[in-house]
Parts: C-alpha cells; sequence; structure tokens
C-alpha cells in the first residue's frame, strides 16, 4: 500500500497525550493515527447509514417524524 505524508497541527496537550500513550502501547504515532482514521471514519460511514435507514423508513405510513428520530439519533451518541 502507498503511503502518503500528512502533516497537520495539533493541540500541543493533544501532542504530550499521544506521545504518552504510543510510547505505553509500543506502538508508532503513525500506527496510532492511521487507525484512530480508520475507526473514525468507519464510524461516520455507520451513523450515515443508520440515517439514511432511518429516513427511508419515515416515508412509510405509519412512521415517526424526523424530529422523533433525531431526537433518538441524539440519545445513542
Amino acid at each position: 500500500m502507498e503511503k502518503i505524508a500528512l502533516a497537520t497541527q495539533i493541540p500541543g496537550d493533544l501532542k504530550k497525550e499521544l506521545d504518552a500513550v504510543c510510547e505505553q502501547k509500543g506502538i508508532s504515532i503513525s500506527h496510532f493515527t492511521t487507525e484512530a482514521l480508520r475507526e473514525k471514519i468507519e464510524e461516520l460511514r455507520e451513523e450515515e447509514a443508520l440515517l439514511r435507514m432511518a429516513m427511508e423508513r419515515m416515508s412509510e405510513p405509519g412512521e415517526q417524524s424526523y424530529a422523533d428520530y433525531r431526537r433518538y439519533l441524539k440519545k445513542l451518541k
């Protein structure tokens, strides 16, 4: 797999925590951030899929309103 460098700025305190966690776990910052990005992207995709399913169900007779679904989704977070 091709690797591409990614430069970003983060708060200093977060960088210190990142360094400490990576050192404690014996993993590289590159590995940690790659896995964290994968997890976050997957989480967002799952959330999007759930919202799509909810929107589809709203079109069915007798289903709850959009506001009801939004309240339900907020409880899941």
